[in-house]
């Protein structure tokens, strides 16, 4: 029995150090002795990072079915958090494969445990994620339903600590997406602007300069608003780094559509 949990404990360090072939071969020994003498606990914990493992090594299907065990064993010890860990791991692995419906089910099934275990910013990320799966499902209407779930959860939650100031700018970024999408432009435009303001105030100059490139300069630029346009994808340029190419290179390519009379 000790030798099974050392190689949990072993599967764990793995996991920190990214070996994931050790890590798989670790708790794949450990999973039959864990299972015959009924250590439930640390049978879950051992799926759990050979799931990890098996993503790690592109194995998404073993990883899924060991995730839902897991999350099986959380919901029948009331565990709401790590039920949401589940199914949040198993949502990303399903966006992985371009499975978006499924995602987007997963994401909100996440996000109701999150809520059920008051980890707020938790519950938040994965309604984004719902929606943003539900739009690449080229499901608008969800889409959409689902941003409108996040945003009223957003509008409860102070921006005062970095992490919550964080959320809430990715919110502000994605829903911008999804509006674009949606063929909403000028609500989209409402929500990236302070979305970018966000990351600055975080000192993330990359993340706020895509921000207003990929949304903000495009958004207006589509709306026919130029000179506004060139002001925010000008200013945008100048603050990101030069190594930084994908970015400034989409902000030269949106700068050289200015047409300003």
């Amino acid at each position: 029995m000790p030798a099974a949990f050392a190689r949990v404990d072993l599967a764990s360090a793995c996991l920190v150090t990214s070996r994931p072939d050790e890590l798989a071969d670790a708790a794949e020994d450990a999973l039959p002795v864990l299972a015959e003498i009924g250590a439930d606990g640390e049978l879950a914990r051992a799926k759990f990072l050979l799931a990890r493992a098996y993503r790690d090594l592109g194995q998404p299907e073993q990883a899924l079915e060991l995730l839902d065990q897991v999350a099986d064993f959380c919901a029948t010890e009331r565990n709401q958090g790590g039920l949401g860990q589940m199914r949040e791991g198993a949502a990303e692995i399903l966006d992985e494969l371009d499975r978006d419906a499924e995602a987007a089910q997963r994401f909100a099934d996440a996000a109701a445990a999150y809520g059920a275990a008051d980890m707020v910013l938790e519950q938040l990320g994965c309604l984004r994620r719902t929606a943003l799966s539900w739009l690449w499902a080229a499901e608008a209407e969800r889409a959409v339903g689902a941003l409108n779930g996040a945003e009223q959860l957003a509008s409860v939650i102070p921006d005062t600590e970095p992490p919550a100031v964080w959320a809430l700018a990715m919110l502000g970024y994605d829903a911008a997406r999804i509006l674009a999408n949606t063929g909403s432009a000028p609500e989209a435009l409402v929500r990236v602007t302070p979305a970018a303001e966000r990351f600055r105030q975080l000192g993330k100059t990359i993340e706020a300069a895509v921000a207003d490139v990929l949304r903000r300069g495009r958004l207006l630029l589509d709306m026919g608003r130029h000179l506004e346009a060139q002001r925010v994808l000008t200013a945008a340029l100048k603050t990101v780094p030069a190594e930084a190419d994908g970015p400034r290179g989409e902000l030269t390519e949106l700068l050289s559509r200015v047409v300003v009379s």
